[in-house]
């Protein structure tokens, strides 16, 4: 029996990519193992950073394994000249993201499929399971290689989608992750301009069981489309009151040199839109901080976008030069030393503004799916509005399904929690 180890960095896609990838070669009598024959690592070059762990990844399995295969497969490797930058290091397999699903059929297996769509999955590791319902992206935007390595936004067949959905709830899967390059593209079969993912969550919706949808990143090119979408959600129970943008930015001057579709008016638009509906709704966002360009008054009206939309989370990244990316050429751009500076005072901006939003649900219930993990004597998982939530001293891992809790304090960004619900109990001690 061949064995194999599979190793994933970046984005949700990438994630259930490997799972997929990692299925097949399951149902080909593979074993997952420690000591591989086939070291697979599914690579992401969103940032430097991200090549940088890539190429730390693959020379650190040449030397724990130096008698496995190492495949190289994604994002790192799709243009020519970053496959030239990785064949010096000794690599058996350089698959782009184009032919990722060619993997098995480079290992001798018997396979046939349709390419980008051939990757899909039975099951799931993870006790919240992604599906994937789109990929790549036809924007522009002038800092990001995504669209360069990943192509034209395509659109996954939604009959596939519904049957995946189903099979992933019918063994007990309690929520579901709609994840994608950029989801609000996404395209129905009835071609309806802007509306295909409403049309889809429509559908979704309609599968029988007790789970809840979470949707990943939406980009915010319509506010017509945006807030159909809204309100389409919050008046459908299975959807998670928690909606993520990649603002990126909160001033319109560097948002131009973005390339970005939305402006900050569209920004507060939408904010204020959501806590209309409701003030305990999750808003989660991407920023880049020292962005070509970017001055220290534009700077400081990103954080007073952050402080204002009261977060649940934040995701910040410095600015990150990619090779092809019209950004790569900019000029002016902010030093490195002031740029740690604005990550820094972004952080500790972003924290602040987070807690606050969790001060709102202590004493409140909330209802959880725990990662399955014990974790120095605590299960941690999410709520609907995606706070982190930890309870203390299982006495065995937390299933897959929705648990409810009781928000007794916080600690920074994480909700202590006790449960409520007598029959959640037994799987934990005194919380």
């Amino acid at each position: 029996m061949k064995k194999f180890k599979i190793i994933s960095f970046g984005c949700k896609v990438n994630y259930y990519e490997t799972e997929a990838l990692s299925q097949q070669l399951l149902k080909y009598g593979w074993e997952q193992s420690l000591n591989p024959d086939l070291v697979i690592i599914n690579s992401c070059t969103v940032t430097q950073r991200a090549d940088s762990k890539v190429i730390k990844a693959v020379r650190k399995y040449r030397r724990q394994a130096p008698s496995a295969k190492i495949a190289l497969i994604g994002c790192s490797v799709e243009k020519a000249e970053d496959r030239e930058r990785f064949q010096k290091e000794n690599i058996d397999f350089l698959l782009p993201q184009s032919r990722k699903h060619t993997l098995l059929e480079c290992l001798g297996l018997p396979v046939s499929g349709r390419g980008v769509w051939d990757l899909n999955v039975e099951d799931f590791s993870l006790n919240r399971a992604f599906v994937k319902i789109q990929d790549g992206c036809s924007n522009a935007c002038s800092f990001c290689k995504v669209r360069i390595v990943r192509g034209k936004s395509v659109s996954r067949p939604e009959k596939d989608i519904l049957e995946e959905i189903k099979r992933l709830t019918d063994k007990g899967f309690k929520e579901i992750v709609l994840c994608g390059v950029n989801i609000i593209d996404y395209k129905s079969r009835s071609g309806s301009k802007g509306r295909g993912l409403l049309e889809l969550l429509e559908r979704v919706v309609k599968i029988p069981g007790n789970f809840r949808l979470r949707l990943s990143s939406l980009e915010i090119t319509s506010l017509e489309a945006i807030k159909e979408l809204l309100d389409f959600s919050f008046t459908e129970a299975k959807i998670c009151r928690h909606f993520h943008f990649p603002f990126q930015s909160g001033d319109d001057t560097v948002l131009r040199a973005m390339n970005k579709k939305g402006r900050l008016d569209d920004y507060w638009k939408v904010v204020s839109y959501i806590r209309q509906k409701s003030p305990l709704a999750g808003i989660s966002c991407d920023i880049i901080a020292g962005f070509p360009g970017e001055s220290r008054r534009q700077f400081l009206n990103t954080i007073n976008l952050v402080r204002e939309i009261i977060p649940v989370r934040v995701h910040i990244f410095p600015f990150s030069p990619r090779k092809g990316t019209p950004a790569f050429a900019f000029k002016d751009k902010v030093p490195p030393a002031e740029v740690k500076r604005r990550v820094c005072l972004l952080r500790k901006e972003a924290d602040c503004a987070v807690e606050s939003f969790y001060q709102r649900f202590i004493g409140r219930q909330a209802e959880v799916v725990f990662d399955g993990k014990i974790n120095k004597g605590y299960v941690y998982g999410y709520s609907r509005e995606y706070l982190r939530v930890r309870v203390k001293n299982p006495v065995q891992k937390p299933g897959r399904g929705l648990y409810k809790v009781k928000i007794k304090k916080i600690s920074g960004n994480i909700a202590q929690a006790a449960l409520t619900a007598a029959k959640n109990a037994s799987a934990f001690l005194d919380t």
